[in-house]
């Protein structure tokens, strides 16, 4: 596996490419080739992964423990790395077995391949280019603490549309809908233009919804 795009698209080039190797090494193709998987690399890259986005934020607001404990998760959360992850198209490197190959259902955690390579990093360059790293491929979206996603949206209206119009349309799609099943459905409109739509099962979770597509959209540079 040639990992150069990689190491160019990140801006960190290894001196050991093993440990670049081992990052993206499932179990079943380290079994069939007598090596070690990620494993054991995701397991420190979770600890280092904290204490970087920890230390982010304990120097960049004046937040209590509580909040600093809140923004923490939602950076490391399993949503927010495989977005890091999906942006890097670290699935692309992946090294699998034949066994998994051949599962055409397979499915990798490639939040985990995130952290692995987190540690491979620190491993190699040390911990400034580990923290280079987090910064410029995580901790540069912004996170939601709870579920309100509509408050969100208005908070990132504020800064960085003000001029615009944010409004909320609203229609069943399902009257005969029972217990989890949805029936509603809610577009999220901006100054006239439909950006986003999402579904729940009464009006306010399908405009949460659509409200969190949205900033999904805004995330990968679409709006």
């Amino acid at each position: 596996m040639d990992f150069t795009i990689l190491e160019e698209k990140i801006g960190i080039h290894f001196k050991d490419k093993s440990l670049l190797e081992a990052a993206f090494t499932h179990k079943t193709y380290a079994k069939e080739h007598n090596t070690n998987s990620y494993e054991r690399l995701e397991f420190l890259g979770d600890s280092v992964l904290n204490f970087i986005v920890g230390d982010y934020l304990f120097h960049r607001g004046r937040y209590n423990e509580g909040m600093l404990t809140k923004y923490r998760s939602a950076f490391v959360r399993e949503k927010s790395l495989k977005r890091a992850a999906r942006d890097l198209n670290l699935s692309d490197f992946l090294l699998m077995g034949t066994e998994l190959r051949r599962d055409e259902k397979y499915n990798v955690q490639i939040d985990d391949l995130y952290e692995a390579l987190v540690a491979a990093i620190y491993l190699d360059r040390g911990f400034e280019s580990a923290k280079y790293f987090v910064e410029k491929t995580l901790l540069q979206y912004d996170v939601t603490i709870d579920d309100d996603y509509k408050s969100r949206v208005q908070e990132i209206m504020q800064k960085r549309y003000r001029d615009n119009v944010l409004s909320y349309t609203t229609h069943e799609i399902n009257p005969a809908a029972l217990g989890n099943e949805d029936r509603f459905e809610a577009e999220v409109w901006i100054s006239g233009k439909r950006l986003a739509a999402g579904r729940g099962r009464n009006k306010k979770s399908a405009e949460n919804s659509a409200a969190e597509a949205l900033i999904e959209k805004i995330d990968h540079g679409e709006v």
